[in-house]
């Protein structure tokens, strides 16, 4: 049900339900403010989600999905695993100056921080790689890191002389690709993966089942498997935005024989082929922070952007 509006300087903002009809009637543009995903969020993590709406004058400005749970009655804002990328979604008529559109969304951005300040006893947020301005949020207790990925454009193939030669080597190999999900093999490989991490628990095995089994059906998930031997020794999971014509590489794992005879780097070149024969022209590989998978994903020619991690934090929630 839609909430009264408040007053926060000369913008106002209002929280809705994500079935609420209001909601229906806008349009985010970004898979991740979809009512699917957001649902699909929700009951993998038992938390609450509400659209947080900016509007200046009744004119609907900008609207940002909100993750979170409750610590005996404080609410913070949570970010999942897999849920990457939290948006701002714009409505407001862009005027012919381009300065006077950006400066209205570094004031909707300010907004956007009061009201987060004010409501929620914390939180922890990666905004999209288009927030290109966050200052506002360089306040009041906030913590604001730069982060960084590579978007590739589908219809280039500029890679590294190093990943040519590891996908004419996985070409030698007898592999098969198809676009199943098996759950239980997907489950293994990122078991064996994070547990080389020292991060595997049950607690993220019951996440990741829960994920899988929520999603696997759904029309905006892709899912990529390499099979060697009726074995499953690498997959990559994508998520499809038509309206924008992104894909992003949602998680990925595999094995040791994938790793040392280039089919990782196979598996990757096979994804950006088929998005581009399925007219999705961005593929961004949602994460470029560690040395060498930086280095990794820069072999494949894409665009280093820069996207933000937010958070406050005033003490530990059990």
């Amino acid at each position: 049900m839609m909430k009264m509006e408040r007053i926060i300087s000369k913008f106002t903002y209002k929280y809705c339900d994500i079935n609420d009809s209001f909601y229906a009637n806008v349009n985010p543009n970004t898979v991740w403010s979809s009512v699917d995903l957001l649902s699909v969020f929700k009951a993998t993590y038992n938390c609450e989600v509400t659209i947080l709406f900016i509007l200046k004058n009744n004119e609907l400005l900008a609207s940002i999905p909100i993750l979170y749970k409750r610590y005996f009655g404080l609410k913070y804002i949570i970010s999942p695993l897999q849920y990457y990328y939290y948006f701002i979604s714009y409505y407001y008529v862009k005027k012919g100056k381009m300065q006077r559109n950006r400066q209205l969304e570094v004031d909707i951005t300010s907004e956007i921080a009061k009201v987060l300040k004010r409501d929620f006893f914390r939180y922890e947020m990666k905004l999209s790689t288009e927030s290109y301005d966050v200052r506002s949020f360089q306040v009041n207790k906030n913590l604001v890191k730069p982060l960084y990925t590579f978007i590739i454009n589908t219809s280039v193939r500029d890679y590294s002389n190093n990943q040519i030669t590891h996908i004419r080597k996985a070409n030698t190999i007898d592999l098969k690709i198809t676009n199943e999900l098996i759950i239980k093999d997907c489950l293994t490989l990122l078991e064996d993966r994070f547990e080389q991490k020292g991060i595997w628990n049950k607690e993220r095995s019951d996440i990741y089942f829960k994920l899988l089994k929520n999603i696997y059906n759904h029309d905006y998930i892709k899912n990529y498997s390499v099979y060697y031997d009726e074995k499953l020794i690498s997959y990559r999971t994508v998520l499809i935005d038509k309206n924008k014509s992104y894909a992003y590489d949602w998680f990925a794992a595999s094995n040791s024989f994938a790793m040392s005879n280039g089919i990782n780097s196979f598996l990757l070149d096979h994804i950006i082929c088929d998005l581009n024969n399925s007219n999705i022209q961005y593929y961004d590989l949602c994460g470029a922070n560690v040395p060498t998978v930086a280095k990794y994903k820069n072999d494949f020619g894409g665009e280093l952007k820069v996207y933000f991690f937010i958070q406050k934090k005033y003490a530990s929630i059990v």
